[in-house]
C-alpha cells in the first residue's frame, strides 16, 4: 500500500545538534540571519571597548608605547569593521563559522599584542578578559564548540602572559584569578547551553507543527491511499475551471473513469491487492494527464479527470491512452489484467454547473460498461 505522504523528519537531538544532518542544516539556515546580526553587534561592542581603552594607554604609557598600542588598537578596529561588512554577505553556516573563527583568532592576537606591550606590572586585563569570555558565549550562538575554543584561546594567551611576561603574582592572587576565569567560562557555558537548547527545542517544535499542518492539509485535500485529490478537492478545483471555460466559451471535457470488475479483485485477492490496483491506476493517470488537468478520486474505484481547453477529440485521445496503458499494468503477480471504462462529456449549454457535466459523463460511463467495458463512451447530449 503506497503512502501518500513523505517520510517524517528526524527531530532527535544529540548533544546540541540534530541527529539528522539535513535537519541540522535547516536549523542553522533558519537562524543564520539572526546569528549574523548578533555577531555584528558583539564585534561592534568589543571594538568600542577596545578603542575606549586607548584612553588608558594615553594616560599611563610612554609616548613610544602609546604609538604602538594605538596603531594596534585601531588596526584591529579597522579589521573588525571589514569583518562586520563581510558578515552582512554571509550566506551559509559554513561561511559564518569560518568568518567567526577568523575574527576570534584576530581578537585573541590583538589582545595578546596589547598586553605584551604594557609594563610587566600591568594586570588590568584580568578584569576585562572575563567580560570578553561572557561576550563570546552570549552573542556567538549556535556553535558551542567554537565558543569553548574561543574562550580557551583567550584564557591560554592571558595565562601565558601572566606566567611568562609579567611579575609573578602571589599564589593567593593567582588562585583568585583562576577562579574568576573559571567562573566566567562556567557561567558563559551554562547560559550558552541553555540558549542553544531552547533554540533547538523551539525549532523542533516549529518543524513538528509545520509537518502536522502539512499532513492535516494533505488529509483534507488528498485521498490518503492514492495521493490524488479527494472528491471535495476535485469538485472545488474542477468547478473553478468549469466556470472559467463556460464564461469564456472555451472547450473543456470531463472524463469519469471506473475500474472494471474491481469487486472481483477485492473478493478473490483481498483488499490489499485492490488497494495496489487503485494506487497503480492513479499513478498511471497522473503520468498521462496534461499539466493543467485536474484529477481526483471521487468514489471507491471511480475517478474523474477534468481537461480544460480540450476538445472532444483531445479528450478521447487521452482516454484511449489511459485505457491502453491500463491493460499493461501489473500491480503484483496475482492481480488480473486491469481494464477501465470511461465516460466522456464535453461541457455544454445544457449544463448548469460541474455536477451536471459529471452526471452526463457518468451516464456515458455506464454506456461504456454496457457496451463491453474497457472503452470510452461519449455523452450524446453533448452534441446538441
Amino acid at each position: 500500500m503506497q503512502e501518500s505522504h513523505n517520510s517524517e523528519p528526524d527531530l532527535t537531538v544529540t548533544g546540541l545538534s540534530f541527529a539528522d544532518p539535513a535537519m541540522q542544516a535547516d536549523y542553522r539556515a533558519c537562524f543564520l540571519s539572526q546569528d549574523r546580526r548578533d555577531a555584528i553587534v558583539a564585534i561592534a561592542v568589543f571594538v568600542f571597548f577596545k578603542a575606549a581603552f586607548s584612553v588608558f594607554d594615553l594616560m599611563f604609557q610612554t609616548p613610544d608605547q602609546v604609538d604602538t598600542l594605538l596603531e594596534a588598537r585601531f588596526g584591529f578596529a579597522a579589521a573588525s569593521i571589514i569583518v562586520m561588512v563581510l558578515f552582512t554577505r554571509v550566506r551559509s553556516a559554513q561561511q559564518y563559522d569560518a568568518l567567526m573563527l577568523g575574527w576570534v583568532l584576530l581578537a585573541v592576537l590583538s589582545n595578546f599584542f596589547t598586553i605584551a606591550h604594557r609594563p610587566s606590572e600591568h594586570f588590568g586585563f584580568l578584569s576585562t578578559s572575563p567580560m570578553l569570555i561572557l561576550l563570546l558565549f552570549v552573542f556567538f550562538k549556535n556553535r558551542f564548540n567554537l565558543q569553548l575554543l574561543s574562550a580557551a584561546l583567550l584564557i591560554g594567551s592571558d595565562f601565558f602572559t601572566m606566567l611568562a611576561l609579567r611579575t609573578p603574582l602571589p599564589s593567593q592572587t593567582l588562585i583568585q584569578t583562576m577562579a574568576t576565569y573559571a567562573l566566567a567560562i562556567i557561567i558563559g557555558a551554562i547560559v550558552s547551553w541553555q540558549l542553544h537548547s531552547a533554540r533547538l527545542r523551539y525549532f523542533a517544535t516549529q518543524s513538528n507543527e509545520h509537518r502536522l499542518r502539512a499532513r492535516l492539509q494533505e488529509l483534507a485535500y488528498r485521498d490518503e491511499l492514492t495521493g490524488v485529490l479527494n472528491r471535495r478537492s476535485f469538485l472545488l478545483e474542477a468547478q473553478a475551471l468549469w466556470r472559467m471555460a463556460a464564461r469564456t466559451r472555451q472547450p473543456a471535457c470531463l472524463l469519469m473513469l471506473d475500474l472494471d470488475h474491481f469487486k472481483q479483485i477485492n473478493d478473490s485477492l483481498g483488499h490489499e491487492a485492490g488497494d495496489s490496483a487503485l494506487v497503480a491506476f492513479a499513478n498511471l493517470v497522473q503520468s498521462s494527464k496534461r499539466p493543467g488537468d485536474v484529477f481526483g478520486r471521487v468514489g471507491g474505484e471511480e475517478f474523474a479527470l477534468f481537461l480544460p481547453d480540450a476538445s472532444a477529440s483531445v479528450a478521447r485521445d487521452v482516454a484511449n491512452r489511459i485505457i491502453r496503458e491500463c491493460q499493461t499494468l501489473s500491480t503484483d503477480g496475482q492481480t488480473p489484467q486491469l481494464s477501465v471504462s470511461i465516460g466522456l462529456a464535453v461541457i455544454s449549454h445544457v449544463d448548469s454547473d460541474l455536477r451536471s457535466t459529471m452526471a452526463r459523463a457518468d451516464k456515458a460511463l455506464y454506456q461504456a460498461k454496457a457496451a463491453g467495458r474497457g472503452r470510452t463512451a461519449l455523452a450524446n447530449d453533448a452534441l446538441r
